[in-house]
């Protein structure tokens, strides 16, 4: 379940435009923030961004949609079958997108062991494909959609950092000379709020602020 700001969007930028003395790029401030948090969601496994979602798949079924907010699983054993008169758990291996491309599967039905993941089409299928109708549940890492009604609260615990996100790319966009010093500090704030956060696996180790106006932050894992 997602945990929220204590303060609007708007509230926020507001407040970050305020101290560079500037109100007048609030549409551009706006654009900012959006593009800081699809960074922060994607980049880091935020435990308030844990999702669950259960399902069936018809026997010889080659393809079962995930989610539209999927990030990522959550875990090596996010995705399950369960049996229904039992309702044990049966862990699926999940294969990567590399081993998707090269995998040939057999057309083949059976007890399936692994799930073949297609994150371009934000699909998977099951191998051996399912000789029954099999029911499912997955844990995964979803992915807030962009704000689009400042006026509400913000989809992050964290209203500070992001106050101080808009803070530091305002500075940049003025042309203040306290840019750096600024950024320096919110990467600081950055680390401190990850402290007892496990991150996720695999990804990138950029958070977001313009590519045109900051360099890449270094690692924050």
């Amino acid at each position: 379940m997602a945990q929220t700001s204590a303060r609007t969007a708007n509230e926020i930028i507001t407040t970050a435009l305020k101290r560079i003395g500037n109100e007048t790029i609030i549409a551009e401030a706006r654009v900012e923030l959006n593009n800081v948090l699809d960074r922060l969601y994607v980049d880091f496994r935020w435990p308030f961004l844990k999702s669950f979602v259960s399902g069936s798949i018809a026997q010889g079924a080659t393809s079962t949609a995930l989610p539209s907010d999927f990030v990522d699983f959550w875990d090596r054993q996010s995705l399950s079958l369960i049996d229904a008169s039992s309702g044990q758990k049966t862990p699926l291996t999940v294969w990567s997108q590399q081993e998707y491309d090269v995998y040939e599967s057999p057309a083949m039905e059976g007890s399936p062991v692994m799930a073949l993941v297609n994150y371009n089409t934000l699909t998977f299928r099951l191998s051996p494909l399912p000789n029954d109708t099999v029911n499912y549940e997955l844990f995964y890492r979803s992915k807030p959609t962009r704000i689009s009604n400042f006026d509400a609260v913000v989809n992050f615990p964290n209203d500070s950092l992001l106050e101080q996100y808009i803070f530091a790319w305002a500075c940049s966009f003025e042309d203040d000379e306290r840019a750096v010093q600024e950024m320096q500090l919110a990467e600081k704030l950055m680390r401190q709020f990850l402290k007892g956060f496990n991150v996720g696996m695999g990804k990138n180790n950029t958070v977001a602020l313009s590519r045109n106006r900051f360099s890449p932050m270094g690692s924050l894992r």
